[in-house]
């Protein structure tokens, strides 16, 4: 081996070996107290740029699916107060079948009419004060339409339209006499018909919104799949990596001692 004394040109190659393996050393800690195989934009600036990207998409996925529940919390809130409703208006059809009875006297009836006019002002309570997050769901003020994508990225619209349910009675359901009892049925028919259209509506938005999040689930998981590919580390893979450089390192360091050895003992010839 040759040695040159003024440019000591194998432990310039040692030095600059150990740091290459000092480099790859932190590059290894780096990477395993992250998780990620590309932790700094250095590392690879390609694969960086399309994890990025990837996650920009993931997060707009996790959005869409975040407004699609929101979505699904309103139709709900809004069927299941019209259910209730449903059912004040069964009990109100049964009443006025009973007050339609000849034999019932005067008092039968008052007491009757009075479970419906307790039965009217829950009815109007639920259609005048049901809301969600500050918003009234069933006077007719309630109009949204939430944008998503489908599977393949396409623009998908979901429109949320509820009507006024508020004034599909009279404001007197009169039961005391036959003529008005059966009147009485007759308007409390077509409110339920009317409430039962409006439900059916409601549980489509429903179904439409599920199956957008089906869609929605899927596209995220591959999505994440593939991310986790480009972006999330191979511990065993970086491990072993590790313990090579840290062997090559440790060498290095030997043959920088054992440089500095030889050149000493050079000095000591020359001097």
């Amino acid at each position: 081996m040759t040695m040159s004394i003024n440019n000591d040109t194998n432990t310039i190659n040692v030095n600059n070996n150990l740091e290459i393996q000092n480099r790859k050393q932190y590059s290894s800690l780096m990477k395993l107290s992250s998780g990620l195989s590309i932790p700094t934009a250095k590392d690879d600036p390609a694969g960086i740029g399309i994890s990025d990207k990837m996650n920009s998409l993931i997060k707009g996925l996790s959005q869409y699916i975040s407004n699609a529940e929101d979505g699904i919390s309103i139709a709900s809130t809004a069927e299941g107060a019209m259910q209730s409703s449903t059912e004040i208006l069964q009990r109100m059809r049964e009443l006025s079948i009973q007050a339609m009875n000849g034999t019932l006297s005067d008092s039968d009836r008052t007491n009757l009419q009075k479970e419906i006019d307790q039965l009217y002002d829950e009815y109007k309570n639920i259609s005048e004060n049901t809301e969600y997050n500050g918003m009234k769901l069933l006077d007719g003020s309630f109009s949204d339409n939430f944008e998503s994508v489908n599977s393949s990225g396409q623009e998908v619209n979901i429109n949320i339209e509820i009507q006024d349910i508020r004034f599909l009675l009279d404001t007197n359901i009169n039961i005391s006499t036959v003529d008005n009892a059966q009147d009485s049925i007759n308007q409390i028919d077509q409110a339920l018909n009317t409430l039962s259209n409006t439900r059916a509506d409601m549980g489509s938005v429903q179904y439409s919104f599920e199956h957008n999040i089906n869609e929605l689930m899927t596209r995220l998981e591959n999505m994440s799949n593939a991310k986790s590919g480009i972006s999330d580390l191979d511990y065993s893979k970086e491990l072993s990596q590790l313990n090579k450089t840290e062997i090559i390192k440790q060498a290095g360091i030997f043959a920088n001692k054992q440089t500095k050895t030889a050149l000493e003992a050079a000095y000591k010839l020359l001097w």
